[in-house]
């Protein structure tokens, strides 16, 4: 399954890297394809600081899970994607939140539905009849492991 994977799941998988969200990316027999735009780098050293602090695991392990996931993510440069898709993407977000714009362009550009988190995201969007996203529930479900 294609998926565009936003910070806030990243963020999560490594707060709890035992937890489902790192074990639904890292195991081959989920075959999540996990895409994510460079945007998603910004934000991990923006909260690198909060992210080890927050998290049960030494920065040493912390920095070995975050290897581990962004090696089974492609992440693809936000300006391949056309200007119109992102037009549309920030005109769908401006008035939840800006910063996941990002995530909705590649959403749109690859075909694949945005994973997040973030439940005034979905609400947001989907209230806005962009229905290609996905929250974590939602996706256990597809996958039929809820």
């Amino acid at each position: 399954m294609k998926i565009v994977i936003d910070s806030n799941i990243l963020f999560s998988a490594l707060l709890k890297a035992d937890a489902k969200l790192a074990e639904l990316i890292l195991n081959p027999s989920f075959s999540i394809q996990g895409f994510a735009c460079y945007f998603l780098y910004i934000e991990l050293f923006k909260h690198k600081e909060k992210i080890v602090r927050l998290s049960s695991l030494a920065e040493a392990d912390l920095l070995d899970v975050l290897y581990r996931l962004i090696r089974k993510m492609t992440f693809i440069n936000e300006t391949v994607i056309p200007d119109e898709i992102r037009l549309e993407a920030y005109h769908l977000t401006a008035d939840i939140d800006p910063k996941d714009a990002p995530f909705v362009a590649l959403s749109i550009y690859a075909d694949a539905p945005l994973w997040t988190g973030d439940r005034k995201l979905v609400d947001g969007l989907r209230a806005k009849g962009f229905m290609n996203v996905l929250s974590t529930a939602d996706l256990l479900a597809r996958l039929k492991l809820s």
